[in-house]
């Protein structure tokens, strides 16, 4: 961006006519021009993380390569853009009624900026998932140094009580256990034999998108009309930021992104030899979305609910359940006018600005269904850690929680 930046002016004291109402410090970047000479550039700038060392985390849980070596978290960099200016030219109508030529020379000008940021990554996710027997049912415990183990769904058929999983969890579950065994690895959590750490590195790409043109016509010698338009696109695939990258693999990921664009017309008149006018009218907006795609289709697999199954102590699988957008288009129109007078210059003018605050949300996109324990339920007291006279036979011999 800076190749399209001519001149920075920043004002900490009282802005004059031409800096409008917009406060006391104000940072005014001006576009470069063209000239009556063609001219242009072009880079291109390359990061690799072959060229970095890896993360400590990463080498001691991350996947690993036929030799047992840690693969590297993706980070890599591709920056690239150019830039071209000059006069514009045209075919126009001789006297003798032939075709000529205009070069443009000292009445038309075009500048104009591209620059694109890409930036594939992978980022380093860790998640936590039941071990198949604690998902089978097989809850284990640690007494005195040794682990002991019990089938829940045992003990709530001898109590009488319901004895099987819900279908949609069991579903769900079965799910996440087929998704891990796609890719990643899987690492004991010490003191916690219900649980294990699932490791993987999903991926994806950034990309960012700089436009910058400007047109300059000199209409007269007294008169000049001025074009000036900045786009830039944030739009990642996926939004690691917030953590709304999948939680497992193949499951669903959203995104965050922003459009911002500027528009500028400047008409600059001499209306005397030292009376000059400056008339500017700008646009600009800058849509911001927030998990852009979500619908309840995604929680298809939860039968269109979002099921608190991190009440468990597992990670849930849903990234999201809720939808913004917001935008600021901002509409300004300033002039000011500069009188000189021998050896000192009075300007005075005004600024009509309007800013609309627009936006939407949707706080939920399926409902949610949260899960816990309720310890005046009758069924609560089938698990038992000692012999009592509600429990002869404890359930959970030694356990303290």
């Amino acid at each position: 961006r800076l190749d399209a930046i001519e001149e920075v002016t920043v004002s900490t004291s009282n802005p004059g006519a031409e800096g409008g109402g917009d406060g006391a410090v104000q940072i005014r970047f001006v576009t470069k021009r063209g000239k009556n000479d063609y001219a242009g550039s072009a880079f291109w700038q390359h990061r690799d993380e072959s060229l970095n060392a890896n993360y400590w985390y990463q080498n001691r849980d991350g996947q690993r390569d036929s030799n047992g070596k840690a693969f590297m978290q993706k980070i890599r960099l591709n920056q690239f853009g150019g830039s071209f200016s000059g006069p514009i030219p045209f075919i126009k109508t001789r006297k003798d009624g032939g075709p000529g030529f205009d070069s443009g020379k000292d009445s038309r000008y075009f500048f104009f900026n591209y620059e694109e940021f890409r930036l594939p990554a992978a980022q380093a996710r860790t998640r936590v998932i039941f071990t198949p027997a604690a998902q089978a049912g097989t809850y284990s415990y640690i007494v005195s140094g040794q682990t002991r183990t019990a089938n829940l769904f045992t003990i709530a058929s001898n109590a009488g009580q319901l004895a099987t999983p819900d279908p949609t969890v069991a579903a769900m579950l079965a799910r996440i256990q087929s998704s891990v065994a796609t890719e990643g690895t899987i690492t004991p959590i010490s003191g916690s034999p219900n649980y294990l750490n699932y490791n993987f590195s999903p991926s994806g790409d950034s990309t960012r998108k700089f436009l910058a043109i400007r047109l300059d016509f000199n209409l007269t010698k007294r008169h000049s009309l001025e074009f000036v338009t900045n786009q830039q696109e944030f739009v990642p695939s996926k939004d690691f930021l917030n953590s709304q990258d999948e939680r497992f693999p193949g499951f669903p990921w959203y995104t965050q992104g922003s459009v911002r664009d500027s528009y500028a017309f400047a008409l600059r008149s001499s209306l005397t030899n030292n009376v000059i006018n400056e008339a500017r009218y700008t646009i600009s907006t800058g849509l911001s979305t927030f998990s852009d795609g979500i619908s309840a289709a995604d929680f298809s697999y939860s039968l269109g609910y979002q099921l608190g199954i991190d009440a468990a102590g597992i990670t849930s699988p849903y990234s999201r359940n809720s939808y913004s957008d917001r935008n600021t288009p901002t509409f300004d129109f300033t002039d000011d006018v500069t009188w000189i007078a021998g050896n000192h210059s009075i300007g005075f003018g005004g600024q009509w600005k309007l800013i609309r605050r627009e936006g939407s949300a949707i706080g939920r996109i399926v409902p949610t269904v949260s899960f816990g324990l309720d310890s005046t339920d009758p069924a609560f007291g089938m698990f038992c850690a000692s012999v009592s006279a509600s429990c002869p036979v404890p359930t959970l011999p030694g356990a303290t929680a």
